[in-house]
């Protein structure tokens, strides 16, 4: 082989390697970081109390306050949780000098008027992070009916209950309204809660309204907090990403050394795809769009309709049946398996239009427009399950049409198009609906934190916008690969005719001639 082909083989090798050292980077980044324990200068600087601070195992409560209340029936209390150790939640609050402690959130309704309402699930304190209950944020304990009316410099006790930690009790300061004021106009910056990220202002303090290991932020969105690198407690996308991108690397590899050429172009989509699922995933994104529906529609679109194309265009399933080794004789291996289910009759099943486009549009109808969607967002494991179903409804019904793997089904390319653009309309259909609705589709996002400047109804809203659009970019991308491979089928085509002229001498145009010229003879 000469030194140009080497290059060539060569080149799929070097991008693989250089995007499975970016995956690790960003793997070594998710891990979990020391977090610097929280101050109280805002309390030295004004010459107040001490705050109430405590520690038990890995938790630790600092810059506990209680403003003075107004009121003698409802107090307030706010603190910083961090933790040295592993993920732990704040499951409940407790005070034996009032009527009950209750962790609330500050939110707005769909008419706009803000309400507080119970935080579901305690409050997630991720690994190695922290998370501030300010005044400027939306998480807080309210304590409701003290026993006795609360005045500046009172001590009141509290009992914080945590998942792995246990129980810490503090001693909290009742503070002047005057010293409250200036610790709630300038809450301490909570440290970063993954490496690698910025810690963001007392607003960004995490808190979560669904159970499990989830990172839900309270700080107002922008292009930064959405942008920036934060994956979940658990990431198990970047997890996944990394096996595939692995496994990718392997076959790529495996090729290589057996002198076999991999076409670059299909390692950068397989990367692109990969990429766009971390993009969605383990950034600022994937907690957003758990507060705001307008952010989950993007993450769903990419998911279902972005990430899918660009996957199938690294063509994975060729990439394992070249790569993997065959089995000896009478027995059966990885690449046999695989064999076996391309030709079995779910694969059948599940490649034809009849069912990969009415699962398609279930997944959009079905998921949003009955209580589905809000049973699955309940809790952790349901959210990553519907996240992973996105995924696999969109390789189902772009796996036959795009054809660039094997499947048990053949289609001409214009039928293959008639059915790219049969899903397309439902798609268009559904955003317009969710965009012309009058009320909320789902209660999960029935409440817009406070001071986000939007809705629910007009975030909503916002989410059919983004859905009707988002329609249009994987139809242009399957599109354009559709016309890519007719013109290649075409050439193909054209040489194979070419070369079997040259062996027969052109024997069919000669039979075709020999057949007009007998027509031309006929009398008459």
């Amino acid at each position: 082989m000469g030194q140009a082909d080497t290059r060539l083989t060569r080149r799929p090798t070097l991008l693989t390697a250089g995007l499975l050292a970016v995956l690790v980077a960003l793997l070594i980044c998710s891990s979990p970081s020391s977090a610097v324990a929280a101050t109280s200068s805002a309390a030295a600087t004004t010459g107040t109390p001490a705050l109430g601070r405590a520690t038990a195992g890995d938790i630790t409560v600092s810059g506990a306050f209680v403003p003075a209340p107004a009121s003698p029936d409802v107090a307030v209390a706010y603190f910083t949780v961090a933790d040295s150790g592993a993920a732990d939640t704040l499951t409940t609050v407790s005070c034996t000098q009032a009527g009950s402690a209750i962790l609330h959130r500050t939110v707005t309704t769909g008419a706009g008027a803000q309400e507080m309402v119970p935080l579901k699930g305690g409050l997630a304190i991720p690994a190695h992070g922290s998370v501030t209950l300010a005044p400027a944020g939306g998480v807080h304990v309210m304590i409701d009916q003290p026993r006795t009316q609360w005045h500046a410099g009172d001590q009141v006790a509290l009992q914080l209950t945590f998942a792995r930690a246990g129980t810490v009790r503090l001693k909290v300061p009742v503070l002047p309204a005057t010293a409250a004021a200036a610790l709630g106009a300038t809450p301490s910056s909570p440290p970063s809660a993954m490496a690698g990220m910025p810690a963001m202002d007392g607003n960004g303090s995490m808190s979560g309204t669904m159970s499990g290991p989830m990172w839900m932020p309270s700080a107002r969105p922008t292009a930064a907090r959405l942008l920036a690198w934060h994956p979940q407690p658990v990431p198990v996308e970047l997890y996944v990403c990394v096996l595939l991108a692995l496994g990718y690397g392997w076959g790529v590899a495996r090729l290589r050394r057996r002198g076999d050429r991999w076409p670059i172009g299909r390692t950068l989509g397989f990367a692109a795809g990969l990429l766009s699922v971390l993009a969605v995933t383990c950034t600022g994104i994937g907690g957003y769009a758990m507060e705001l529906f307008s952010v989950h529609m993007v993450q769903h679109m990419v998911l279902a309709m972005v990430s899918p194309v660009l996957l199938l265009l690294g063509a994975p399933v060729t990439l394992a049946l070249r790569a993997l080794p065959v089995a000896r004789r009478g027995r059966t291996g990885p690449r046999e398996l695989l064999v076996r289910l391309l030709h079995s009759r779910l694969a059948k099943v599940v490649c034809s239009p009849l069912f990969t486009l009415p699962v398609f549009i279930a997944s959009l109808y079905g998921l949003y427009f009955t209580g589905i969607f809000d049973w699955l967002m309940d809790g952790w494991w349901g959210h990553e399950f519907m996240l992973a179903h996105f995924v696999a409804v969109g390789l189902l019904f772009f796996w036959p049409i795009m054809g660039v793997d094997p499947s048990p089904r053949r289609s001409s390319h214009v039928l293959k198009m008639l059915e790219l653009f049969m899903g397309m309309p439902f798609h268009a259909f559904f955003g317009i609906a969710v965009m012309m609705s009058s009320g909320l589709i789902t209660t999960y996002y029935a409440h817009v934190p406070a001071g986000w400047g939007s809705t629910a109804l007009a975030d909503q809203h916002a989410g059919g916008a983004i859905a009707w659009g988002f329609s249009e970019i994987p139809t242009v991308i399957v599109l354009l690969a559709l016309l890519a491979q007719w013109r290649a089928f075409e050439q193909r085509a054209a040489r194979r005719s070419d070369r079997r002229a040259e062996r027969d001498q052109d024997a069919e145009l000669t039979a075709y001639n020999a057949h007009l010229a007998a027509l031309a003879r006929r009398p008459g």
